[in-house]
């Protein structure tokens, strides 16, 4: 059996084939276009996937252009981790994103704040802000 728990309620799956992939949503009242998003998955076995090759691997979408903006190593508690920036456009709008992963055990945690182009300083503030009160729990 693969057990799995949350803050409210535990339970488990037949088998242990299961593997945790788990997206937590938010976003702020009467704001459509804003949003943090909190990501867990099983590392690879070959690694964490470098960033440039994950976005270029991912569909266009709606997007013209995506940029990457600011790529850097970054600490979020004691723990080492990227921290990428990146602006999507389409037409005059467009959509910055800020990205954060770290290795977790054997988890890749992924911290992912988005908005407005217009609003990137506020979603930087926000993701610093948000990112300084993470306490990991030792296993």
């Amino acid at each position: 059996m693969s057990w799995f728990s949350t803050s409210a309620f535990s339970f488990e799956l037949p088998g242990d084939r299961w593997e945790e992939r788990t997206v937590n949503l938010f976003r702020p009242r009467h704001d459509d276009r804003s949003v943090f998003m909190l990501g867990r998955a099983k590392i690879p076995e070959g690694g964490p996937v470098p960033f440039e090759e994950l976005l270029e691997s991912l569909p266009m979408g709606p997007y013209d252009e995506r940029k990457i903006v600011r790529h850097e190593p970054c600490r979020v508690g004691m723990l080492e981790g990227e921290d990428v920036s990146l602006f999507a456009r389409t037409g005059a709008s467009g959509e910055y994103y800020r990205f954060v992963s770290i290795p977790y055990y054997d988890l890749e945690v992924t911290f992912q704040f988005a908005g407005p182009i217009a609003d990137r300083q506020k979603v930087d503030e926000n993701a610093d802000r948000t990112l300084d009160s993470v306490r990991f729990r030792k296993r």
